[in-house]
């Protein structure tokens, strides 16, 4: 199920990552190819004069003469060097698995400027932006979308620990000034990091604004948030120091506790062919044994999830948005659950002693958390119209439900709770509240006759159109 569910998201973001996988992890007998020698000679003309590359091109593609002389004329732009979707660093990879194979200079003399090109874009507060030295707008927020940022700073320490394939690359002064950028890269993932309201520290956004390190909203898809994906990337290069201080114990506490409250249980997500559609589309359905998922996205102020058409308008569910922005984002991921075991032995070896807890006790919800993910469930499934047995759709329902579960759980929640959702009657927004203190429930060994029992949230309805 997991390999199924990652070939799904795999597939949703194909298109963002075409041309820029370069076979970096071939055996090394390969890379004395005629074959490897000659990608790596496109490799070679596809580096800029800045000393980067662009993304999003098939390199290791076979040529015509053509497109060789665009690509040589094209080879002084100054506006496309990036290290989005794995750009720049990728194909430096390439190059140093060329030189250890063959040794031939003009690899590494291409390798060392792609260093030059990485030091020349990082901001003085340790950040990169996603392209320099030309870039506008969002393009200039310091970035970890994609793992920009922590794959850029992989490679550096990389480098610099003089670990295969980079041995022999970099002098013992460059090596200094990588170590001095990774710390500087480093200092600035701490800062940036978002923390709640009682000042603790949770997880990054996909962006951060480069002078405040705010979070800050990228395309018109990609709003403010917390985010699940990248954040993910960055605990895992954290968790690979080898000497954390007390700060990064912090940090990767308190994004481990940040993907333990936001992880969603029950769903999975599924692709079907829709009656009458001659194309395949994505859903949420129900599935008590599906592995654990996190929305890429989740509200700065609820912590709930959020998905976003091109319109910039956020909303609860991924059905709400457009077959387009649906089928052609990764909307959720999986990457947290391979923390978890990490985290166990990051603990072992001293990460955070205090905070030690089995990966068992990771995955044991506290009330509060019981409560959010009851809230998600409702709003994703129950309002989505993936009925229960019986089929009945209506608020009383809905509110015996949540009543049930809270029973069933023995939980009590001290505050009110909104659910916003749409009402197909009503043509509006409505939302529905659950009470401050249910009152006491019997105890049914049946669902249906538990819920019976149940109590009834208030709804309201605003003027707010249909989505």
């Amino acid at each position: 199920m997991m390999k199924a569910l990652s070939l799904i998201l795999l597939f949703v973001v194909s298109a963002a990552a075409l041309g820029q996988t370069l076979p970096t992890r071939r055996e090394p007998t390969f890379y004395r190819t005629a074959e490897a020698r000659r990608i790596g000679e496109q490799v070679l003309l596809y580096q800029r004069v800045t000393g980067g590359w662009p993304k999003n091109i098939d390199m290791a593609r076979p040529m015509t003469g053509e497109e060789r002389a665009q690509v040589v004329r094209d080879s002084q732009r100054r506006d496309d060097s990036t290290i989005d979707n794995s750009a720049t660093y990728i194909q430096m990879t390439y190059l140093a698995r060329l030189y250890e194979a063959t040794g031939e200079r003009r690899y590494k003399e291409a390798f060392v400027r792609g260093l030059e090109y990485l030091l020349s874009g990082q901001y003085a507060n340790g950040g990169w932006p996603q392209y320099w030295p030309q870039g506008r707008g969002y393009h200039l927020h310091v970035t970890f979308n994609d793992d920009a940022m922590v794959g850029t700073m992989t490679l550096l320490r990389d480098v610099a620990a003089q670990k295969a394939p980079y041995r022999g690359l970099a002098s013992k002064r460059m090596r200094r000034r990588l170590r001095q950028a990774f710390g500087r890269g480093l200092d600035c993932i701490l800062a940036a990091q978002i923390r709640d309201s009682d000042g603790k520290p949770t997880v990054w956004c996909q962006q951060h604004d480069r002078e405040t390190l705010a979070p800050a909203p990228a395309r018109s898809f990609e709003l403010a948030a917390f985010c699940s994906d990248e954040s993910a990337g960055i605990v895992r290069l954290l968790m690979q120091l080898p000497d954390p201080d007390e700060r990064v114990r912090e940090a990767v506490y308190g994004a481990m506790r940040w993907f333990e409250s936001h992880r969603i249980t029950g769903v999975r997500l599924e692709r079907y062919r829709p009656e009458g559609s001659a194309e395949d589309d994505l859903r949420l359905v129900a599935d008590a044994t599906a592995a654990p998922l996190w929305a890429r996205y989740y509200d700065l102020q609820s912590g709930l999830p959020f998905f976003c058409d091109r319109d910039g308008i956020p909303r609860p569910r991924i059905e709400d948005i457009g077959r387009e922005r649906r089928n052609g984002y990764k909307w959720y991921c999986t990457r947290p659950s391979q923390l978890f075991p990490l985290y166990e032995e990051w603990c072992r070896r001293g990460g955070h002693r205090e905070h030690h807890r089995s990966p068992d006790a990771l995955y044991t919800l506290t009330s509060e958390q019981r409560v959010n993910n009851t809230k998600y469930l409702l709003q994703t499934l129950w309002y989505n119209k993936l009925e229960k047995p019986g089929g009945v759709q209506e608020h009383g329902w809905r509110s015996r439900c949540a009543a049930c579960y809270f029973h069933v759980h023995r939980l009590n929640p001290t505050t009110p709770w909104t659910i916003p959702y749409r009402s197909t009657r009503l043509g509006t927004i409505c939302s529905w509240t659950w009470p401050i203190a249910p009152k006491p429930m019997r105890r049914s060994r049946s669902w249906s006759s538990t819920c019976r029992a149940g109590l009834r949230g208030t709804t309201r309805c605003s003027t707010l159109p249909s989505t």
